[in-house]
């Protein structure tokens, strides 16, 4: 898919997008190119509304995994005095 710029978007446009989006838990530019698409009949892909990052396990883990991580994985703070010559 080619990357389009669409330039002097007006404030409340954005506005309106953007809180579209956020709703719905879509990107800004899904949510746009699903309000392009609509109107001319145009299928949407069966991802439409759904992220396709990390955010939704964000915040999700207790304290004691949260402490357990943490511990597993700070050996990897220490500074090899080897590599830093």
């Amino acid at each position: 898919m080619k990357p389009l710029m669409v330039r002097k978007i007006p404030e409340r446009l954005e506005r309106e997008l953007r809180q579209r989006a956020k709703s719905i838990g879509c990107s800004v530019n899904n949510m746009a190119i699903h309000l392009l698409s609509e109107p001319l009949g145009i299928d949407q892909p069966s991802t439409f509304g759904r992220k396709r990052d990390l955010s939704a396990l964000a915040g999700t883990w207790s304290k004691k995994d949260a402490a357990a991580f943490t511990k597993a994985v700070s050996h990897l703070e220490k500074i090899d005095s080897e590599i830093r010559r």
